[in-house]
């Protein structure tokens, strides 16, 4: 019994190592430059409009392009839904946080998602100049992976508290069967509460020094 059980553990090692190493290398290639988490995202204006269709599980979405968008940031957490009740387009979420005073945040906020929302709790003695530059460098990301990004929907799922990313594509609107309304990415850095997430259609992830497409 004690052998079994060292070999089960020894199998789940395996496993956690193929699934954190092995796979991200095979599905990913090295990054040229590091990533520098210093800056803003970058939001540019599109020079035309462009509506994507999509199907999934036979189902028919839309997807309008809003901006092109890159966000370069720490992961303060993520998560993935996998009931009905969520959506059935978009079922990873990942908090991030940028800037020079990134490290000095997190000492002084706690931050946690759920339920699709990103909270961050402090005490009395944050200031008050604090607690808004905070909401100017921390973001939710709803993300979808692009039809032409083989291994990006599989990476976002690796990615854990801690790791330093890259997301490159755009922030989107999303229509569902029928041209119902689904999700609309926020376009602004400085909104808070309902509506303020980004939803963001990714060409491109990079996670450390690995980049997937």
């Amino acid at each position: 019994m004690q052998r079994l059980g060292i070999a089960l553990l020894v199998l789940l090692g395996l496993g956690f190592v193929g699934y954190r190493v092995v796979l991200p290398r095979a599905w990913s290639q090295p990054a040229s430059t590091p990533l520098s988490l210093e800056g803003e995202p970058r939001q540019t204006p599109l020079e035309q409009p462009e509506r994507i269709q999509v199907d999934r599980d036979g189902r028919e979405y839309v997807v309008e392009k809003l901006f092109d968008y890159e966000i370069s940031g720490e992961v303060l957490s993520a998560s993935s839904y996998d009931v009905s009740w969520t959506t059935d387009f978009s079922d990873v979420d990942v908090a991030l946080i940028w800037g020079p005073r990134r490290a000095r945040f997190k000492e002084l906020f706690t931050f946690s998602q759920m339920g699709r929302w990103l909270f961050w709790r402090f005490d009395e003695s944050v200031s008050a100049e604090d607690r808004r530059d905070v909401a100017l460098h921390v973001s939710n990301n709803h993300l979808i992976p692009s039809e032409k990004s083989k291994h990006v929907a599989s990476a976002f799922r690796m990615i854990r508290e801690g790791d330093q990313v890259r997301l490159t594509g755009s922030l989107v609107r999303v229509l569902g069967p029928g041209g119902h309304p689904l999700a609309s990415s926020s376009v602004s850095r400085d909104d808070s509460g309902d509506g303020a997430c980004e939803v963001v259609w990714v060409d491109e992830l990079q996670v450390g020094s690995r980049i997937f497409r």
